[in-house]
């Protein structure tokens, strides 16, 4: 994306940051927190290992360019992140849709930046190629692999697309037990320990790049409509300059820029755009309909 485009996303994110259209009210104190250390944390999607690797560049780019040192955590669970970053124990995270929502709700948490990609993210139903020809409805009763309550690519998502055709997750899968990240979903799927399982588009076409998965063993079965992904968020109280260098350290990420392009590519991003909440209202609704997420 020309930097030209970049600049105008910028300037226009950093207004609708401060403009007061956010449900937490401008009645509230200025925002003026500016920790010595930066508290950083991503949600576990895949194993915290592999995580780590990938963000530890991204957060280095984003700690020169604010001039505060970062500290990088992948915490164990998807609640852990929420509950964690609600008590104040983060100053800055990725966050899935859903995570975000939670922590909105529970100690204002405001938008920052989306990745490009998830503007129209999906997730799919994966099953060994041997079913292939079997329909969803055709594995009720066997067992499921999917992700954390909390993942809207790894759970939220399998209720709503199952729901348009007439499905009851629960009903048609009683004994599923939520579990780990994407990656082990794929690997129930593969190893047969799960007859069928549910996970994001992303994780599993790059297992399939990288041969961890084969379409010889594994296939795609359905795939769900597109919905918004993750997003960097921020604590409500810190500093409004300092929110403003965070959204510039993202914004400013260009995949024609030698520097910044393995950063892009670590963690699957063409670029960052600006994100508010109202882009959330469709997850959101979801998330309330299926008492994932609780009301205003």
């Amino acid at each position: 994306m020309p930097w030209t485009i970049r600049t105008a996303l910028l300037v226009s994110a950093t207004l609708l940051l401060y403009s007061g259209i956010n449900l937490w009210t401008a009645r509230e104190p200025p925002a003026d927190r500016r920790p010595e250390v930066l508290r950083v944390a991503v949600l576990p999607s895949v194993d915290p290992a592999s995580m780590r690797a990938a963000y530890a560049p991204l957060v280095k780019h984003i700690e020169e360019h604010i001039g505060i040192r970062c500290e990088l955590e992948v915490p164990a669970t998807h609640t852990e992140l929420v509950e964690r970053f609600s008590r104040g124990e983060f100053d800055l995270a990725w966050f899935d849709s859903l995570m975000f929502l939670r922590a909105e709700l529970a100690c204002g948490a405001l938008p920052l930046a989306m990745r490009e990609e998830d503007e129209r993210m999906t997730s799919v139903f994966i099953v060994r190629s041997e079913d292939d020809d079997k329909s969803i409805a055709d594995f009720a009763g066997r067992s499921f692999a999917l992700g954390a309550e909390l993942s809207t690519s790894g759970h939220l998502m399998a209720r709503v697309h199952l729901a348009e055709s007439g499905l009851e997750l629960d009903e048609l899968f009683p004994d599923a037990h939520p579990h780990g990240g994407h990656d082990e979903t794929a690997l129930h799927v593969r190893d047969g320990k799960a007859d069928i399982g549910f996970a994001s588009s992303e994780a599993v076409e790059r297992m399939f790049r990288d041969g961890t998965l084969s379409r010889d063993d594994v296939t795609v079965r359905e795939r769900t409509a597109p919905y918004v992904g993750n997003l960097w968020a921020t604590q409500r109280d810190l500093d409004s300059d300092l929110r403003t260098k965070l959204s510039e350290a993202l914004l400013i990420l260009d995949r024609s820029n030698r520097s910044h392009r393995p950063l892009l590519i670590n963690v699957g991003a063409g670029g960052y755009l600006p994100v508010w909440t109202g882009e959330l209202d469709a997850i959101r609704g979801m998330a309330v309909r299926y008492g994932i997420l609780g009301t205003r």
